[in-house]
């Protein structure tokens, strides 16, 4: 894996584990507040907070689910290897961007530079998967050329 597609990766993971650490805190707390919830002579009131909590849960769960699905994809991404053509895990450089197949992240920064982190399945991707080195493109209005795939 090259520096920079060493860097994206540890920069996406430390994204993702962050908003895991952040959904498994706000499951926590949301679990605790029901701790405190006891079933009162107004048994409306505390069933409309349990089913609200346990909507919450489920969302949290969701988001947790698909926050750990994405950590595995991206580690799928680790070790593929270099190819002239496009594939997923491909770092492609262009005359004015630089796009790195693998999960739907968006922009980040490394050392200052611009790159986009990008799902195989985005429309930008699948312009360039299977493409070398040469092949011009259009994005954000802007022509565009790939001058390396890594």
């Amino acid at each position: 894996m090259t520096d920079t597609k060493q860097q994206l990766y540890s920069l996406c993971v430390d994204q993702l584990n962050s908003k895991i650490k952040e959904v498994h805190s706000a499951i926590a707390l949301q679990q605790d507040s029901t701790k405190g919830d006891t079933k009162s002579s107004a048994g409306n009131k505390y069933e409309t907070g349990a089913a609200m909590t346990h909507l919450e849960l489920e969302k949290l769960g969701n988001q947790l689910k698909v926050l750990e699905t994405n950590l595995r994809k991206l580690n799928a991404f680790q070790d593929v290897p270099t190819s002239e053509t496009v594939q997923a895990g491909s770092l492609i450089k262009t005359k004015h961007n630089s796009f790195w197949i693998s999960i739907g992240v968006g922009e980040v920064r490394i050392r200052n530079e611009k790159h986009y982190v990008v799902s195989p399945i985005s429309p930008i991707a699948q312009q360039f998967l299977g493409k070398e080195a040469g092949f011009e493109f259009v994005f954000n209005k802007q022509k565009d050329c790939i001058l390396e795939v890594v």
